[in-house]
């Protein structure tokens, strides 16, 4: 059984995505309405309760009263079989139609992925994905996240908000997470995204998350080993303490990130492997 449509898409309709993928802005994504195929009744009843002890709590400000779910042996139907769905071959091929990624692969530990849920007062701050996946030596290419959230309105928070990476809190374009609603985003190093308008009293957030990674880096350097926050002053007003010690932390904070960043850059430049884009342009050419 598939519980997700991508499979009866027929061919104007995944040239019509492919387009939209390579020229959205702020950066290449993709928005597809009603890709849950099984009504809420049949999907939220089998979410994990909130004191499963297989979800995570996020502690920090930047992901306030987030959990993540990522151990598949642990969900219950139909769960269980939707994530797999979306780590199965059909959808890497439908993913690399779409997006003109090739050879895309999962992560079966699904490493920040599988089920997320931000409770009211929560959100996530804008920020870029971390590129590598050390775990297994691979790097983040594409996110896909299905919204589980039947009857969501924009004024109960959480929307999906996608930034200019220029300009950096310049919101170009809000995602309202309502039920079946699927976001494709190439994830990079200018591919900033959260949602910063808390969830409202007596709402919870859900979301289906899975990554995508190649085996080889893209030919232009794309991201660093660790999360990059867009912004601070705001998130980190929150954790409390003094304010001398958070300003020494900042400055450590920003340092070690340069650092990351500065040694992942020449770890891209230094590689003795082909980039993933000759591979593609190939792979092109050949069919």
């Amino acid at each position: 059984m598939n519980y997700f449509r991508f499979g009866t898409l027929k061919e104007e309709e995944l040239t019509s995505l492919a387009q939209q993928f390579a020229t959205m802005t702020p950066f290449p994504h993709v928005v597809i309405p009603d890709v849950v195929l099984v009504p809420p009744e049949q999907v939220l009843p089998a979410l994990p309760a909130l004191n499963h002890p297989g979800w995570h709590q996020h502690a920090d400000a930047y992901e306030a009263n987030k959990m993540t779910f990522n151990d598949v042996t642990l969900m219950t139907e139909p769960i269980a079989s939707m994530l797999r769905e979306l780590n199965s071959p059909a959808f890497l091929q439908f993913l690399e139609r779409v997006t003109g990624i090739t050879g895309l692969l999962t992560d079966p530990y699904l490493q920040g992925a599988g089920l997320h849920l931000t409770r009211p007062g929560g959100l996530c701050a804008p920020h870029i994905d971390n590129h590598i996946n050390e775990r297994l030596n691979i790097f983040r290419r594409l996110n896909t996240l299905i919204y589980l959230n039947p009857g969501w309105e924009e004024s109960f928070g959480g929307s999906l908000e996608l930034y200019d990476h220029k300009e950096r809190l310049a919101i170009t374009r809000t995602v309202v997470p309502t039920w079946g609603t699927c976001v494709i985003f190439r994830s990079d190093g200018s591919s900033i995204h959260g949602f910063s308008r808390p969830i409202v009293a007596n709402h919870t957030r859900r979301t289906m998350a899975v990554y995508y990674y190649t085996s080889l880096d893209a030919a232009r350097f794309s991201g660093a080993p660790m999360t990059l926050w867009s912004e601070h002053d705001r998130y980190w007003g929150l954790t409390g303490g003094g304010r001398v010690a958070r300003m020494a932390q900042m400055h450590l904070y920003r340092s070690l990130r340069f650092g990351s960043k500065a040694l992942a850059y020449l770890a891209h430049q230094a590689r003795p492997r082909k980039s993933t884009a000759t591979v593609e342009s190939r792979a092109a050419v050949r069919s």
